[in-house]
């Protein structure tokens, strides 16, 4: 056998051992040391060559399930808290929902291929590790005797972070017409002319999702409610 052919010989071989290789699947302990993105990239980079190829929204539900995990262990002696992170995670996802509805409008449906609702589920799995994130955060808060406290700077960025969240609210209720260029909604490709119609429908889930989460947990004015604000202002879209 000549040296090119052995050489393509020992390739192959070498690619058949590792499509052949069990998948790398390490556990939520490894996962989470990872931040959601660094978890896809290093995932693909080990399966690619193993016969796993799910599509990355798939991949980044792994490390979303590990979180959830890890915040539901921590809650479960606590039913009450519980309770209260489960509405929070409902209401928070209708808010962001909300908001990736108005930022699909407005971009005019660019540079995105198949039917909205597809593109809008794609969006709430890349979305749901930073809402699990976030969660974790306020569940180690609101377990601490730290959650609860507050000061002059503190009260600042709540005041802030509520400003802006209610300024946005407003914005979007006025309509499609004040918040989309006309030429961009008149563009816009068949699968979204109702999304288009139906704007005030989504500027209600949001204003009602802000108003019940800031019902929820947005007082006192403590480092918790701050850092639940915060999230809410800073957008994910």
């Amino acid at each position: 056998m000549g040296l090119y052919l052995k050489f393509l010989w020992l390739a192959l071989c070498l690619l058949l051992s590792l499509a052949s290789a069990q998948s790398w699947q390490p556990k939520c302990t490894e996962i989470l040391k990872l931040e959601p993105q660094k978890f896809v990239q290093i995932y693909l980079e080990k399966n690619t060559y193993r016969g796993d190829s799910r599509p990355e929204s798939e991949i980044i539900a792994i490390w979303t399930n590990c979180q959830r995990a890890s915040n539901n262990t921590k809650l479960k002696n606590n039913p009450k808290l519980m309770a209260r992170i489960e509405s929070l995670r409902r209401l928070e996802t209708t808010f962001f929902d909300a908001q990736f509805f108005f930022a699909l409008i407005d971009g005019g449906y660019s540079s995105i291929t198949g039917s909205a609702g597809s593109v809008i589920q794609t969006q709430q799995n890349f979305f749901e590790p930073y809402l699990e994130y976030h969660l974790g955060v306020v569940i180690g808060l609101a377990l601490s005797k730290s959650g609860a406290v507050t000061s002059s700077s503190i009260k600042a960025r709540h005041a802030k972070a509520a400003t802006s969240l209610e300024a946005e609210v407003r914005q979007k209720s006025l309509g499609a017409d004040k918040n989309v260029d006309p030429e961009t909604i008149k563009n816009l490709p068949i699968d979204l002319k109702n999304y288009v119609q139906n704007w005030e429908n989504a500027a209600l889930q949001f204003r009602g999702a802000y108003a019940e989460i800031y019902q929820l947990v947005g007082q006192p004015a403590d480092i918790t409610s701050t850092t639940i604000l915060e999230f809410l202002a800073l957008g994910y879209y």
